[in-house]
């Protein structure tokens, strides 16, 4: 996890991941499909994405990059990453997007992956210096973006230093 966290930190110049809610992820399952949901649990918790997210908090903050945290109740596989159109409901068994709006049909994970991706761009424009080009904040910076159909805040928040000028490409 050490080599994986490091390489993220030095390679990109932002770094975007989910607040997801494990509890909730890992709950039992009753009737049919208990011990494949029992499977699944095991390896959701063997992952350790607390431990992944703590240790990218701080080898973001060693290396200059930016570390982009999403909150849980932004609808990043029901979102349309073309047109930004919402689905009121995506069934976790429908693997592919299709979006009514616009006709997209894409990977539903490729899809939240775009949709993540704008989030990383609309936090890093929030606004970091004031007048005399000093910090307006030198910690975490609140980006607020408007989720598309209701229109209510989605927050995210950006590692300190993060959008410092470097010489790093991002990728």
């Amino acid at each position: 996890m050490h080599k994986l966290t490091t390489g993220l930190a030095k390679t990109y110049a932002t770094i975007v991941v989910e607040d997801l809610a494990v509890a909730n992820m890992t709950r039992r399952c009753r009737g049919r499909g208990r011990a494949a949901k029992a499977g699944l649990n095991g390896a959701i918790l063997d992952s350790s994405l607390a431990e992944l997210r703590r240790q990218l908090i701080y080898k973001c903050a060693w290396y200059g990059s930016a570390l982009v945290t999403v909150n849980r109740h932004y609808p990043s596989s029901k979102t349309c990453s073309d047109c930004g159109r919402r689905k009121p409901s995506l069934a976790l068994q429908v693997r592919v997007f299709e979006c009514d709006g616009c006709g997209l049909v894409i990977d539903r994970d490729h899809n939240a992956a775009r949709n993540l991706a704008k989030a990383a761009v609309a936090a890093s424009a929030a606004e970091t210096q004031n007048g005399r080009g000093e910090k307006v904040r030198p910690g975490a910076i609140q980006a607020h973006l408007d989720e598309p159909s209701t229109g209510q805040p989605v927050y995210t928040s950006v590692s300190p230093g993060a959008l410092e000028p470097e010489s790093r490409s991002s990728k």
